[in-house]
């Protein structure tokens, strides 16, 4: 007889738009492109590719292969939020990281990236 698995395949629909809205933010910010830019490369409207970038609308898997083209990436990298990825990405990551953060954390941030850079220069 055959074993029978039941698994629970419910995914958060806005926390999964959302990721996925910030990672071609990400990636946009990593090539120094506007939104201008890369909906016209995509043949988009700049409102649209706003609302995906702010997970509030649904991109296809069809515009976002193209999106992944406009930015030089493949789909399967478009997903790797490794930190092998290269420096233009991890720079707009951290970019973000800090704007979000509140005016303690920013300065907080600053002492550690001072430190680690005094660090480094030392030795």
């Amino acid at each position: 007889m055959f074993a029978t698995y039941n698994y629970n395949l419910e995914v958060d629909m806005s926390d999964l738009t959302k990721r996925v809205g910030d990672m071609i933010k990400s990636r946009r910010k990593g090539k120094n492109m506007s939104q201008a830019q890369l909906a016209e490369k995509v043949g988009m409207s700049t409102k649209y590719l706003g609302e995906v970038e702010r997970g509030e609308g649904n991109i296809s898997i069809e515009k976002l292969e193209r999106v992944s083209i406009a930015l030089d990436s493949s789909l399967g990298e478009m997903f790797d939020n490794s930190h092998k990825a290269g420096r233009e990405l991890l720079t707009a990551e951290i970019r973000d990281m800090v704007y979000k953060a509140n005016k303690k954390d920013v300065e907080l941030i600053y002492k550690i990236v001072k430190s680690v850079i005094e660090r480094k220069f030392k030795q």
